[in-house]
């Protein structure tokens, strides 16, 4: 992976957010980073060497030499330094904007997640002062992670958006659906669409044709749900948003499906995977236990009670000394294609860029290309 615009995923608010700092003077000023076009303050490293743009302005009228570097830094609360060699240039430049173009080395391997980096600059001048300038950048590495080849993915997006974020990062091509498209049901070339936690509650234009997305799934289309709450979601209740809006009787799904209250509240609360030979548990990623370990905060939550017995039941989760909850994830032959309910926290863990949860969701999303 490199950092150009046309390798890295549209913006998140949610994944990287941006911020920056920096010190200029009179002499010279580290830029930000150079970095795709959707969010110019983020830098995308992956294994091996990642190229670096830096922007630098020199205002010595004479030629100065500056010498130019980066690292790379563990980010969170506070920041350590990680063994990752230092991307430096030596150069000598005359007064105005130049780009330096650094190597970094993240190794074989990088290990997931957010990190920090640090570019600066030093004009070896005798006008210049002594600091250094200095530009701070999020950057990330991600999961090692890819969906089916030419896989198109429609996105109802709620107020979150981490899945359509992760998605374009595995490779897939994203399209928002909007109100015209969900009213004329015009889903032509997508091989599967994602609906965003909550969008029920979000999405009036999803509630009123959500028939035309059941529709598209009974000619051979595969749908995604992710987790939604009771009275958003359960036949004859009322919306909160909109109290003369009333849930269809016969629900959102193709088959009876009830939300609980129930959940599973421990991150590492044991995982059974009902049928492992399922497609979803094979490709593009053969899924195994340890793709289970490392999820944040909880595992799910709003878990279905009740439900159709066309429903497969492919995940059992639940907290130690509770029986198992077995509604984790169902997935429904529905006519020509496939519908899958999962109460996980998927959102949660793409954010956190635990690697066994983009691979459970790439292969969630890929199963028309599998």
């Amino acid at each position: 992976s490199t950092s150009s615009a046309e390798s890295t995923p549209p913006s998140s608010r949610v994944i990287e957010p941006s911020y920056h700092q920096g010190l200029s003077s009179s002499v010279g000023t580290v830029r930000p980073v150079v970095a795709p076009r959707h969010h110019p303050t983020r830098v995308r490293l992956g294994p091996g060497v990642t190229p670096v743009e830096v922007q630098v302005r020199t205002y010595d009228p004479a030629a100065t030499r500056v010498r130019v570097e980066a690292a790379v830094f563990w980010d969170g609360r506070g920041r350590s330094p990680i063994a990752t060699p230092n991307a430096v240039a030596d150069t000598v430049l005359a007064a105005g904007d130049h780009t330096v173009t650094l190597a970094l080395d993240m190794g074989a391997s990088p290990t997931p997640g957010r990190y920090a980096l640090r570019a600066e600059a030093r004009a070896d001048s005798m006008s210049a002062p002594a600091y250094p300038y200095v530009e701070m950048r999020r950057a990330v590495v991600l999961p090692p992670v890819r969906v089916a080849d030419g896989l198109r993915v429609g996105h109802v997006r709620s107020y979150d958006g981490t899945m359509a974020e992760a998605l374009a990062a595995m490779g897939a091509e994203v399209v928002e659906l909007d109100s015209t498209a969900l009213a004329t049901g015009d889903l032509d070339g997508l091989h599967t669409v994602v609906i965003d936690i909550r969008a029920y509650l979000d999405r009036k234009d999803l509630r009123a044709h959500n028939d035309r997305l059941l529709d598209w799934v009974r000619e051979g289309g595969h749908l995604v749900v992710g987790y939604q709450k009771l009275f958003e979601w359960n036949a004859g209740r009322h919306h909160p948003l909109w109290p003369e809006d009333t849930n269809p009787d016969e629900g959102f799904a193709p088959y009876p499906l009830q939300l609980g209250r129930e959940r599973v509240t421990e991150q590492d609360a044991p995982v059974t995977v009902e049928a492992p030979d399922h497609p979803l548990f094979v490709s593009p990623h053969v899924i195994t236990d340890e793709d289970w370990a490392g999820w944040v905060q909880e595992r799910g939550l709003y878990f279905p009670s009740e439900y159709d017995d066309r429903y497969t039941e492919l995940v059992a989760v639940g907290d130690r000394g509770e029986a198992p909850l077995r509604s984790g994830l169902l997935y429904a032959e529905v006519g020509a294609g496939a519908y899958v309910y999962s109460p996980l926290v998927w959102y949660r863990q793409l954010d956190a860029l635990n690697p066994g949860a983009w691979r459970l969701f790439a292969n969630l999303v890929s199963l028309p290309l599998t």
